[in-house]
């Protein structure tokens, strides 16, 4: 039974030294050996048995409980394929993933758990590395659409030239704003650049709303 056990597949992955030297040592037993030693024989087969059907059950679970983990990643990176890599401008990171994925179709339990184990470490490692790029090209386009609303922003301030209460406090507060844009951009952070876009959008939009108003009813009252 000893000897079958070490013809186990997976026994390939064990450490077996033990239980190997243990067959060599019964092989050693004939008709002509001490009725003690054979005792003492048989006791350490089937210790060695008990041993190796332990060390195989263990290796099962524990390939079992890594494949699962490999099965984890791999559905976590599918779901970031869908849910965060659908514009063109990922597509390339995408791409990478699905033909890193497609590698390690053939991992199945019937895979060493060295096999398992590199497989999930290198998804693993993909999908970090993959998030660390998305987010470096989302820094990028949320720096380039700030300054685009800074530019505009600024574009808007020579117009606000009249000494007009409303009009002269407008443009402190479009300067202030414009301020904070351009230390959202220092920050390099981009939420925080993402929401002083948001605020100083909807600061231009409101300024040129409150001018054109403003241009309207003093040119009705210059052509009274």
């Amino acid at each position: 039974q000893l000897n079958e056990l070490l013809g186990y597949k997976i026994v390939n992955e064990i450490n077996v030294f033990h239980e190997q030297e243990v067959l060599q040592g019964s092989l050693k037993i004939n008709n002509k050996s001490e009725t003690k030693v054979i005792e003492e024989e048989t006791l350490r087969l089937k210790d060695a048995i008990t041993l190796l059907i332990s060390k195989i059950k263990n290796q099962i679970n524990q390939k079992e409980l890594e494949f699962a983990k490999f099965n984890e990643i791999k559905d976590k990176l599918q779901e970031y394929i869908k849910n965060e890599l659908s514009k063109q401008e990922y597509e390339h990171i995408k791409q990478n993933i699905e033909n890193e994925l497609n590698k390690y179709t053939p991992i199945n339990l019937k895979s060493t758990l060295i096999e398992i184990q590199n497989a999930t470490n290198n998804l693993i490692k993909l999908l970090n590395e993959s998030t660390k790029e998305k987010d470096n090209i989302d820094n990028l386009n949320a720096k380039e659409q700030l300054r685009a609303s800074i530019s505009q922003a600024n574009q808007l301030l020579p117009q606000l030239s009249d000494n007009d209460s409303e009009i002269t406090k407008a443009k402190k507060s479009l300067d202030v704003e414009i301020q904070k844009a351009n230390q959202a951009v220092a920050s390099n952070n981009t939420a925080s650049m993402l929401s002083a876009k948001t605020t100083l959008d909807a600061k231009v939009a409101e300024i040129t709303k409150k001018l054109e108003t403003f241009n309207k009813d003093k040119e009705a009252k210059f052509n009274e």
